[in-house]
């Protein structure tokens, strides 16, 4: 494992790497989708999503057999939602919980 003096030497230089591969990893893609063949490398489908094809209908198969507050619940809108509605900064504090994700690494760059 390097050690922390070494981490820091290093952390300057990330982006250039991630960039490079990225690019490499671009030109592999860009590749196996023109048919080329590796070894260590193939393309996967991606990840598939399900939708309704016509809503509307969807809604009036659903509706056959299931209530209306079953098949299509109201919610209340969310924080950003209603402040498109309301007006930013107007609902009041203790209206609104904040979460807060997990801390990101930020790397500062290297000064010239």
């Amino acid at each position: 494992m390097l050690t922390t003096e070494e981490l820091d030497a290093i952390l300057p230089d990330l982006e250039f790497v991630k960039a490079w591969v990225q690019a490499v990893e671009d030109e592999v893609y860009r590749r196996l989708q023109d048919g080329e063949d590796f070894e260590n490398a193939e393309l996967a489908p991606g990840r598939k999503t399900r939708a309704w094809a016509d809503e509307d209908e969807g809604l009036n198969w659903l509706r056959k057999d299931f209530p209306l507050k079953v098949v299509a619940p109201r919610k209340v809108l969310s924080i950003a939602q209603a402040e498109k509605v309301v007006g930013r900064g107007l609902i009041p504090d203790e209206l609104i919980a904040t979460k807060q994700s997990a801390d990101r690494l930020v790397i500062r760059k290297r000064s010239h």
